[in-house]
């Protein structure tokens, strides 16, 4: 199984062990998040670094891969046989329940499920995901061409390929993301997306054209 499908589980698993435990007013049988539900999730997660500090991400294309790191959602580690594509799980679910936990602050009164917030994590990995994905594609051009490493423009140029790969997914009609609640899924895109690291806003302005 693909590593995003693998952080994908566990954010999900997450979600439905909170659920469960919340328990007042839960019913297996409604997929409906009740407000007192809201009120815990607000409450859910490790917040010693708020959402700002996670999207002033520095370079993520790194000389070897670092464990652990910090701050990094992800990583790719350029070729010496092969390249490594890296999800940092802590990183992710505290960037995702922050994320969440923001939206749902914003919006004490908005009608969302459980499945909106599971296929709200899986936008969350998919937007890093996409982003690695991205700087393996330009590695591997590299070595076919021997082109050289911009690091700026790679950055703005992940951003732009990953929130197009997102938008294109909410306008298909046939995936998860585009089941999303509107409101929920235009507030999660905009702070999941709003960078301030170099390079990055560039990209976002790429995207939008």
């Amino acid at each position: 199984m693909a590593i995003e499908k693998d952080m994908i589980k566990i954010l999900h698993k997450e979600i439905d062990q909170f659920i469960i435990r919340d328990g007042d007013g839960y019913s297996p049988y409604s997929d409906a998040v009740h407000p007192g539900m809201i009120e815990s999730i607000l409450g859910h997660g490790d917040f010693n670094k708020p959402l700002e500090e996670f999207l002033n991400q520095p370079v993520d294309v790194l000389p070897e891969w670092q464990p652990g790191h910090q701050i990094l959602l992800g990583s790719y580690t350029p070729m010496h046989s092969p390249g490594i594509v890296a999800l940092y799980e802590h990183n992710m679910r505290n960037f995702f329940w922050r994320a969440a936990n923001e939206v749902l602050s914003a919006n004490r009164n908005i009608f969302i499920t459980v499945s909106n917030l599971k296929h709200s994590a899986e936008l969350v990995v998919y937007k890093v995901w996409w982003h690695e994905l991205f700087h393996f594609c330009c590695d591997v051009f590299r070595q076919l061409f021997g082109s050289k490493y911009d690091s700026m423009t790679e950055e703005a140029l992940a951003v732009a390929y990953s929130r197009l790969k997102m938008l294109e997914l909410r306008a298909s009609g046939k995936s998860k993301i585009s089941r999303i609640q509107p409101l929920f899924f235009s507030e999660i895109l905009q702070r999941i997306y709003s960078y301030t690291s170099p390079g990055t806003g560039t990209g976002q302005d790429m995207a939008i054209r």
